[in-house]
C-alpha cells in the first residue's frame, strides 16, 4: 500500500481486525453449538474473506460509506 492515505491504511487495518474478531466469532459459535459445524465455520469464513476483501474498496471516496 505504497502511497496509500493514511485513511485507506488505517481502514485496512481496522477491517483486519474485525476479520480476526469474525474468525474468533465463528469459533465459539461453533464450541457452544449454536449453529450446525459446517454453517458456523463457512458463515464466518464467508464473512472473513468479505471483509479482507472490501480494503480494496477502500481507494474509492465511497468505500468507506
Amino acid at each position: 500500500m505504497r502511497g496509500a492515505s493514511v485513511r485507506q491504511s488505517l481502514g485496512a487495518i481496522v477491517l483486519g481486525f474485525e476479520s480476526v474478531v469474525m474468525f474468533f466469532a465463528a469459533l465459539v459459535i461453533f464450541g457452544l453449538k449454536i449453529l450446525p459445524a459446517p454453517l458456523a465455520l463457512g458463515g464466518g469464513a464467508v464473512l472473513c474473506v468479505l471483509l479482507l476483501a472490501s480494503t480494496v474498496l477502500l481507494r474509492y471516496r465511497w468505500g468507506y460509506a
